[in-house]
């Protein structure tokens, strides 16, 4: 047969359960904290070292960038320069045939001028004389 317990120490038991209970659920939550503690700490530094790791690569890539921008900036400010000196040049040749043209061309008409005030000269001179033998003719 079973022996009854007291209702005393019935309740001494449970509280003593309760208590084992109590302190073993403060003990795992302490250690779940820690451990969760420590996996956020874990991780924010993984984080810091990766935004880091991150900035740093972004801040060499914007360099990178900018050294090669300015790189292409003096390429084409000395391609700008040789063309602009070539198209000097162009420029000062075709003027320079240009203004050699138009003196030929003056020269040329100066030249048919003469020619043909020499010829209208002449031309009238004839005229003039056949007139001046015209004249005598009926003259005499």
């Amino acid at each position: 047969m079973t022996t009854p317990i007291s209702d005393a120490r019935l309740q001494n038991i449970r509280e003593n359960q309760y208590k084992q209970k109590a302190s073993q659920l403060t003990t795992e939550k302490k250690k779940f904290a820690r451990n969760y503690q420590s996996i956020v700490n874990k991780n924010e530094g993984m984080i810091k070292r990766l935004s880091k790791d991150y900035e740093v690569k972004v801040s060499h890539l914007k360099t990178d960038l900018d050294q090669k921008l300015t790189k292409l900036r003096r390429a084409h400010d000395k391609r700008m320069a040789t063309e602009t000196k070539r198209l000097d040049a162009e420029m000062f040749n075709i003027k320079d045939g240009h203004k050699s043209k138009v003196e030929e061309l003056q020269v040329g008409q100066i030249h048919q001028l003469d020619e043909m005030r020499e010829s209208q000269k002449n031309i009238l001179d004839l005229a003039r004389e056949k007139f001046i033998k015209a004249k005598t003719k009926w003259e005499v």
